[in-house]
């Protein structure tokens, strides 16, 4: 079968409802970009994804992946623009993977290019207040950092991650009473999250921290970085 006649048998079984089976035929010829099109025109964008990936084309792969909700495929194509691409290059794909509704996607990519200002902002806009915490402290914006994770508590009182996170944050730059205040709200016992790969345990009746830059009592046992006297939250 020519390359003519391929693409339209492909595109007759598209037509017919078959998108599967006729971007079968285009990967069967080792046609993965025009796979990729014709499943993207029948939505299949998980299928279009690996298709674009299979093509070489991770900035396309990425977005497709996204709207598929495929994380993991997602991941596979950020971490391909972020080896074979050009940083500049990379720098655009995450940008428009923002301007089209993927924040959390561009804050990932943005966080891997060392672009740790924007991917705090793209963090925010996918209400990942951790993970845009972490990037305002690397920017010296740690009083932002901090904005959004307390933003995050007052939307959920019972986010433990964040208010890990906002403790440690204030430990870190020395707002100690603060940090005390934040942690003696998580639950008591023992605790492991998940997002954060923190444990801790139960330990006696009130928090303290000790110079080593452990913070510890009821609320569990968690390490945090030495303070800074110079760079402090304001």
């Amino acid at each position: 079968m020519s390359y003519d006649d391929l693409r339209r048998r492909a595109a007759e079984l598209s037509a017919s409802g078959q998108s599967a089976e006729g971007a079968a035929l285009l990967t069967a010829a080792g046609e993965h970009a025009a796979a990729s099109a014709l499943l993207e025109e029948a939505c299949a964008f998980v299928g279009a994804a690996r298709e674009a990936l299979a093509a070489g084309d991770a900035r396309r792969a990425a977005l497709l992946a996204a709207l598929g909700g495929d994380d993991a495929l997602a991941e596979e194509a950020l971490d391909q623009i972020v080896r074979s691409m050009p940083e500049e290059a990379a720098l655009r794909a995450a940008r428009d993977l923002l301007a089209r509704g993927h924040a959390r996607h561009a804050g990932a990519l943005l966080a891997e290019l060392g672009a740790h200002g924007e991917a705090a902002e793209a963090f925010l806009a996918a209400q990942d207040a951790c993970r845009a915490a972490a990037c305002f402290d690397l920017v010296g914006r740690p009083a932002d950092g901090a904005r959004a994770l307390e933003a995050a508590l007052r939307r959920r009182p019972d986010d433990g991650a964040a208010r890990l996170e906002l403790g440690r944050l204030l430990a870190r730059h020395g707002r100690a009473e603060q940090a005390l205040r934040a942690l003696q709200q998580l639950p008591p016992g023992a605790m492991h999250l998940p997002r954060t790969g923190v444990e801790g345990r139960a330990q006696g009746d009130e928090l303290w921290i000790e110079g080593a830059g452990q913070v510890q009592g009821a609320a569990g046992v968690v390490d945090v970085v030495q303070a800074d006297p110079v760079d402090r939250v304001e």
